[in-house]
């Protein structure tokens, strides 16, 4: 149990902290969208079965995401620090765009945006704990961040549903999702951008930098 959730995690790689506060955030949006999608739905005046219709999209579009994870990772092999990043801010246009959807395709179209980047993101969180992490401690590394990863889940849905609660709408609580998504995108890119700004230097596919904030190059 100590090995499983060893804290050294923390501090073997400044860039871990950055992957456990991202995953936090990233989690609000992800929880959220699964269940208040079909009340969302009916919110905006669709009946319960088309409403339903739109679960299929957020599922089906999920499974796509995983699966183009797996092909892009083993085809292209992009930095998975600036894919989540991206992949963030998709959600994050998913979210926004729900918030002045108004019919069924629009609503589709938001649900799908937001299932398939869902996905996705599941998948490269494993490939950032890697980088982050060595392989003695990638195991803990998983433990810390999935652990993270449901406290955010609980968290989402107790602010999203506490502003419906006060508003009677659904809209403020997706444009938090919104906000969440951008902070993951933006704590996730930060080590990349001080080193960039500070050295000059980025991290290339399967490379750790063990102190990315130390004056070591």
């Amino acid at each position: 149990m100590a090995k499983t959730f060893d804290i050294t995690v923390f501090t073997t790689d400044s860039r871990f902290i950055a992957v456990a506060i991202s995953q936090f955030f990233c989690a609000i949006s992800y929880c959220c969208w699964i269940v208040f999608l079909i009340p969302n739905a009916e919110s905006k005046g669709l009946d319960a079965e088309t409403a339903s219709l739109l679960a299929l999209a957020n599922g089906g579009s999920n499974a796509l995401g995983r699966i183009g994870a797996g092909i892009v990772s083993w085809r292209c092999s992009p930095d998975p620090f600036i894919f989540f990043s991206f992949l963030s801010l998709m959600t994050a246009a998913a979210s926004l765009g729900n918030v002045f959807a108004s019919n069924f395709w629009q609503l589709s179209i938001a649900a799908g945006l937001a299932g398939f980047s869902g996905g996705f993101k599941v998948v490269f969180a494993n490939f950032l704990c890697k980088e982050a992490t060595t392989d003695n401690l990638f195991p803990a590394g998983l433990t810390w961040t999935m652990s993270i990863f449901g406290l955010g889940e609980i968290l989402g849905e107790c602010v999203t549903g506490a502003l419906y609660d006060h508003t009677s709408s659904y809209a403020p609580g997706f444009i938090f999702l919104c906000v969440a998504d951008v902070l993951s995108a933006l704590i996730i890119i930060l080590p990349f951008v001080i080193r960039l700004c500070r050295y000059g230097q980025t991290w290339s596919s399967g490379t750790r930098f063990t102190k990315p904030f130390s004056n070591d190059k």
